[in-house]
């Protein structure tokens, strides 16, 4: 586990999947506050605790912190980039920030004179109303595009009532104004100049800025799409884990049903955050497990 820049935690799997699971695991620290899977947008509210994410090798567990600010190219590609002419700036909720972007001519070491240009961004949270400006850049600015397009992707959110988007105090429309409602994506692009203050407003809708997180049963159904177990098991699996709640010994009634790993999987998804780091060993982790919760 690792941090990745200022805004992002990283904590690739660095075990195979289990077979008997079809996913691998891996224990993360998350400090207190509000935190989002990158690429997803789950808020994740942690207590400052361990949690256990089950995963499969194609997914790289990634988490952004509330209010994270994150710039991206665009225009996707490898080695040798030019400066990107259309940034997409993820941009998650929950708290107010500021990203300072550094940009030089990524080839030649004239930033040692000091050949580089600066551009600020600015989130300013509330619950009811969100700012985000992009503040004029700031050194050398000819190594910026003359006009350059920036996508706003507000994460997490649900559609805004109203926005506002000036240009240097001037409303101006937005090329493309969009809202994805499977990811929780309210996406602003426009086009302007390194010297331009570009300031868009988000008013808060009813129900709230923050989009709710997937439900324990959801996340129990995605992943029992990778147990390996029969199907009318996972039906059942899924028809009892409300059952939990009112009847932990549940669990244990089927224990001819799971393996040992796949009773971890289940268990570690309804225990949610853990005070200590859980042992890498699902045979023992499960064990313990099961005896604090009174199941064996």
């Amino acid at each position: 586990q690792y941090t990745f820049g200022t805004e992002l935690i990283a904590s690739p799997f660095i075990s195979k999947a289990h077979p008997e699971t079809g996913l691998a695991r891996q224990a993360i620290w998350f400090p207190a506050g509000q935190w989002f899977n990158f690429f997803t947008g789950e808020p994740i509210l942690s207590p400052g605790a361990w949690k256990t994410i089950h995963g499969t090798l194609e997914e790289t567990p990634v988490y952004a912190k509330a209010g994270a600010i994150v710039p991206m190219d665009a225009n996707q590609g490898w080695g040798d980039r030019p400066t990107p002419d259309h940034l997409s700036l993820k941009i998650f909720p929950s708290a107010s920030n500021e990203f300072n972007l550094y940009e030089d001519d990524g080839s030649s070491n004239h930033f040692e004179a000091g050949a580089h240009a600066n551009t600020t961004f600015t989130q300013n949270w509330s619950p009811e109303q969100t700012t985000f400006i992009i503040h004029p850049a700031s050194g050398q600015t000819s190594l910026l595009p003359s006009s350059r397009t920036f996508t706003l992707a507000f994460q997490s959110l649900n559609k805004p009532a109203a926005f506002t988007l000036t240009k240097n105090g001037a409303s101006i429309t937005p090329t493309t104004e969009s809202f994805e409602p499977a990811t929780h994506v309210y996406s602003l692009t426009f086009n302007c100049t390194p010297a331009d203050e570009i300031i868009a407003t988000l008013t808060a809708p009813t129900e709230g800025f923050i989009a709710p997180a997937p439900t324990k049963q959801a996340k129990l159904d995605k992943m029992l799409w990778s147990l390996k177990i029969n199907t009318w098991k996972k039906q059942l699996l899924s028809d009892r884990f409300p059952d939990l709640d009112t009847d932990p010994s549940f669990v244990a009634h089927i224990r001819d049903v799971l393996t040992l790993p796949q009773m971890l999987a289940i268990l570690e998804l309804k225990v949610d955050f853990f005070p200590f780091k859980p042992n890498e060993n699902p045979e023992e982790a499960l064990i313990f497990l099961a005896k604090q919760l009174g199941l064996f």
